[in-house]
């Protein structure tokens, strides 16, 4: 078990990991959908080494599915470089679970850190259920005396600056036959491209999945960003504004603070 700051936290896990060129952007800077789906794997191989907790899942046919994502950035990682990805549970209450992640320097300075908020589905039912007890002692993870709040965001961009229209395609989906996690933080970066790169670097942000997409589906990445001019002016950070839909529902909704380089 894992202690910070006097208060108990879960099973800490950690794992070595050479930044490769498919981690990478054409800057040999690593892409955000790269820093998720690293995090995601540090806590996949954290579970094949609680037995009780993998059996448990496949017998029940339960899975965790993410509902938000709140990732801060100091630097990003880049090509060739050796670190290390960490990650625990954190806390559960009656239908969440959070879970803690950073990415390190192989000296333990902190690149990027995240808190995850899980929910537990029954996969026969696509549905969500109660995290039981046991789920929690597989973790050592206690419970939430007060559920924390997540970040709201909006399912509307205040100010449209652009659009890309997309269709899901056959590569976009995962095992579990809808649109990957990691995917929609590719449609968001490509659809801001790499001059947008060149001159800023994400610093933090959130995102928050409404609704699962599926193959052929059609969609969008609607972008605000009006703050650029407004903000990055007075202190050199600025906000922008994403959501993913389709016709009838929102999917994904972002929200990301960058600095000009």
């Amino acid at each position: 078990r894992h202690y910070q700051g006097g208060k108990r936290m879960g099973l800490l896990y950690q794992e070595s990991v050479k930044v490769r060129h498919y981690h990478c952007n054409a800057l040999g800077e690593m892409t955000l959908p790269a820093i998720l789906d690293i995090m995601l794997i540090a806590s996949n191989n954290q579970e094949a080494t609680i037995p009780e907790a993998k059996e448990g899942f496949r017998q029940e046919g339960w899975a965790w599915i993410i509902t938000q994502n709140q990732i801060d950035i100091n630097r990003l990682p880049r090509y060739n470089e050796d670190i290390i990805a960490e990650t625990e549970a954190t806390t559960y209450n009656k239908f969440f679970s959070k879970r803690h992640y950073a990415l390190k320097t192989s000296d333990g300075l902190v690149l990027a850190q995240a808190e995850t908020t899980f929910a537990l589905i029954d996969l026969s039912q696509r549905s969500i259920v109660r995290i039981p007890e046991i789920v929690a002692e597989w973790y050592q993870v206690e419970k939430e005396e007060r559920p924390s709040r997540r970040k709201r965001l909006s399912k509307e961009v205040a100010h449209e600056s652009k659009v890309d229209r997309f269709e899901v395609k056959f590569l976009d989906i995962d095992l579990n036959n809808h649109v990957n996690n990691t995917i929609y933080l590719r449609w968001i970066t490509n659809s801001l491209g790499m001059e947008w790169f060149e001159k800023y670097t994400p610093t933090t942000f959130t995102i928050a999945y409404e609704k699962e997409m599926y193959l052929h589906q059609e969609g969008a990445v609607h972008s605000d960003l009006s703050t650029l001019s407004e903000d990055s002016k007075s202190n050199g950070t600025f906000n922008t504004q994403h959501v993913i839909d389709s016709e009838d529902n929102a999917h994904c909704l972002a929200e990301i603070t960058w600095q000009v380089k």
